[in-house]
């Protein structure tokens, strides 16, 4: 005999079953949209302009992507919401969901998917190709960040909070202070001398690489003259003091030397951790091949590296590669938009293909 529990576990199956058969899709998408109500899902996407869970020809839409993994319907994938032109607003994922979300579309260049889908609560990531989805997941280590990647993050919103920013990859000089506030930099009068020494060539603007390179030096403790100081010169000065030391290892070449040194990290206040030795690994399944599952091992890089040195506004593969997106159809492509500076080992095979 069935008791009660045993009958409402039954039940639940049966009804489970319901989403294997045909229309099943259809089915997990109205249960979606009585979850969450019209009124809401029509609220969650932008205004404006018509938008709808399904795109044309019957293919998913990013809202009904983001309400699949986000419960929210919005129709963007960039953090937050973003203001535009005035009263118009794009919403954005609102706050780290449950499950990620990496797009091949960034790797193209097309578009940039924000922190929040690519840091999730848990270690794995719906990949969207051109062609269909496929999952990444991995073990929590590969949540882990760096010292240095929380600062560089940090760094990106707040810059990224100027409107415009995110697309042109500048600031208004007259925003530096506001940047800065963000940021938690109180300079004072000395908010003028920085921001001199980062505007272009008189053009009234601050670039985001030139903003990094000096900004990410203070916020780990260097003092404002020194981060004033032409890298170029700063390293004569540098390797001058080395030699008096008897230091016969330093470089001949000035630049050899790395901004990343003026400030020695054991002083800065950040305890900054070194992954040259820090190695995870992340699993791909693909269920258009069959159900094929690839494993590759992810290398961290040196995290000092990062404090200084040039670093992308958009944290794309595209960026750091110079590739102009043309060709990008591999696994890794997709992954280095989440973990640019890692080596990956794929056991001496290609990096597979996304479809």
């Amino acid at each position: 005999k069935m008791n009660d529990d045993d009958t409402e576990q039954e039940q639940d199956i049966l009804q489970l079953n319901h989403f294997y058969h045909y229309a099943g899709v259809m089915l997990l998408t109205m249960s979606l949209v009585a979850t969450r109500g019209v009124d809401c899902i029509k609220s969650d996407m932008d205004a404006g302009t018509a938008h709808h869970l399904t795109a044309q020809f019957g293919h998913s839409s990013q809202e009904l992507i983001n309400l699949l993994l986000t419960g929210q319907a919005t129709t963007n994938i960039f953090d937050n919401t973003m203001t535009l032109g005035g009263s118009l607003q794009c919403h954005g994922i609102q706050s780290r969901p449950e499950i990620g979300y990496l797009s091949q579309l960034e790797a193209l260049r097309y578009c940039s998917v924000g922190n929040y889908y690519k840091s999730p609560k848990n270690p794995v990531w719906v990949v969207g190709s051109t062609s269909h989805f496929s999952v990444l997941f991995g073990s929590r280590e590969c949540l882990k960040e760096s010292k240095s990647d929380e600062l560089l993050e940090q760094c990106r919103r707040a810059f990224k909070s100027i409107e415009g920013a995110e697309e042109n990859g500048f600031i208004p000089v007259t925003e530096l202070s506001t940047v800065l506030k963000q940021l938690d930099l109180d300079l004072k009068e000395s908010v003028e001398t920085l921001a001199a020494s980062l505007e272009m060539s008189g053009a009234g603007i601050i670039l985001w690489n030139d903003f990094w390179k000096k900004v990410s030096r203070l916020k780990t403790g260097a003092l404002l003259d020194s981060v004033l100081q032409d890298d170029e010169e700063y390293a004569r000065q540098l390797q001058a003091q080395f030699e008096a030391e008897g230091n016969a290892n330093v470089p001949s070449n000035p630049q050899a030397l790395t901004s990343t040194a003026i400030v020695p990290h054991s002083q800065n206040g950040l305890n900054f951790e070194t992954y040259s030795d820090h190695s995870f690994q992340l699993v791909h399944y693909n269920g258009m091949r069959g159900g094929e599952l690839v494993s590759v091992t992810v290398t961290r890089m040196n995290a000092e590296e990062a404090v200084g040195a040039d670093a992308t506004l958009v944290d794309s593969s595209a960026g750091l590669t110079g590739n102009s997106g043309i060709g990008c159809d591999d696994l890794e492509s997709v992954i280095r938009t989440k973990f640019p500076s890692c080596m990956f080992d794929w056991k001496g095979k290609q990096p597979p293909s996304l479809h």
